[in-house]
């Protein structure tokens, strides 16, 4: 299993939410912390080929697990890309390298298919080979027994490496379990080898780990606290108590960056299990206690527009903000999501073409642009 912490969220929500994941926020980032590149720096502003919207991606096949064996034929090895197109990375992974000649190349080793995170498909692939976070790389045999997974998304080069060390069998459970046995009492170890047990369904074990890493003065405390909670949130589906645990996590890092991101998912949590309105009150509470806290209301716009809640309520908070932060690409591609389901497209391409042209290298901005053009939204 090898493991990229979501940097790229970062930029993309300005540091508070971008995953978010997300959707997503910044403080979700995978376990493990490791080095990144911020932003490709290499990376040019090509103009997206026509064929990257559809069912399929340069050779990657948008399917589901059946898909997925059926193409391999029982001799192939499977690459399964598990995304969604609010995602930040997902959408950087895809620009970078499954819609280059590198992507094609992989190809020739596997069969690649990609699922969509918000289909009945990705949410069968998320509950059986235990998807905490987005995107997540399966490599998995040709009878879809896993071999590894690669989470997240760093870079171009590191993520080919990882997809070959994969395949060869060099990150998969048995080597993380090895490395975990040559030294239990390392946290580091201990965390990687909590996550792979959930990937295997095995939660009481994985339970036990993660709970001991969350004590004060742990630097592996708040990755552990995230990834219990994605698994009772995200692959449970136990809302209620995905949201208790993050507004456990919340009070355990008051203050502290990694506040408003568990307020996020507690919200999320109680999203999932339908209380819409419990979900409102966590972010009205906070920006009543803060309301100089620009970030409550800027979670609070991203979670009402990704969970689409009625435009009247999110152009309450979404105009002020645009004026306070006239220059955040992000609002500006939220603020094309809400035009959108308005019907008024002109506006909508307009803010999102403005947001590529501030940020050029960021491919969510670019494929949103190119679906805003062939009249689709996410």
């Amino acid at each position: 299993m090898f493991i990229f912490s979501n940097q790229r969220l970062r930029l993309a929500l300005g540091c508070v939410i971008g995953c978010l994941v997300l959707g997503a926020l910044p403080v979700i980032s995978h376990a493990t912390p490791t080095s990144q590149p911020k932003t490709t720096k290499t990376l040019k502003a090509k103009p997206i080929a026509k064929h990257t919207a559809p069912a399929q991606i340069n050779g990657w096949v948008e399917g589901n697990l059946k898909t997925a064996l059926s193409l391999a034929k029982g001799k192939k090895a499977i690459l399964m890309q598990v995304h969604a197109h609010w995602c930040s990375p997902c959408n950087q992974l895809t620009y970078e390298v499954i819609d280059t000649p590198a992507g094609r190349k992989m190809l020739t080793q596997a069969v690649g298919v990609r699922v969509n995170f918000e289909t009945p498909a990705g949410r069968e692939v998320t509950r059986r080979y235990g998807v905490l976070g987005l995107p997540t790389t399966l490599v998995l045999t040709a009878k879809g027994e896993e071999i590894g997974r690669v989470l997240g998304y760093g870079g171009s080069s590191s993520y080919i490496s990882a997809i070959q060390d994969a395949l060869a069998g060099k990150n998969g459970f048995k080597a993380v379990e090895a490395q975990y046995k040559k030294d239990p009492k390392n946290h580091k170890n201990q965390l990687t080898y909590a996550q792979a047990l959930l990937h295997k369904g095995k939660e009481a074990q994985a339970k036990k780990l993660l709970f001991g890493l969350m004590v004060k003065g742990n630097p592996l405390a708040s990755s552990a606290f995230r990834i219990w909670g994605r698994w009772l949130v995200r692959v449970k589906h136990d809302g209620v108590n995905g949201a208790k645990h993050f507004l456990r996590g919340a009070a355990f890092f008051r203050g502290t960056r990694q506040e408003n991101g568990y307020r996020y998912w507690a919200a999320k949590g109680y999203q999932v299990a339908g209380q819409s309105a419990k979900a409102m009150a966590l972010f009205d509470e906070q920006i009543k206690k803060q309301p100089n806290n620009i970030w409550a209301k800027f979670s609070k716009v991203g979670f009402m527009i990704h969970y689409k809640y009625p435009v009247k309520e999110i152009e309450k908070v979404l105009p002020l903000l645009l004026k306070k932060m006239p220059q955040n690409t992000w609002l500006l591609y939220l603020s094309a999501q809400v035009k959108l389901r308005k019907k008024d497209k002109k506006g909508a391409l307009k803010d999102i073409e403005e947001a590529v042209k501030r940020n050029p290298h960021s491919a969510i901005y670019k494929y949103f642009a190119q679906r805003v053009r062939q009249g689709k939204g996410h």
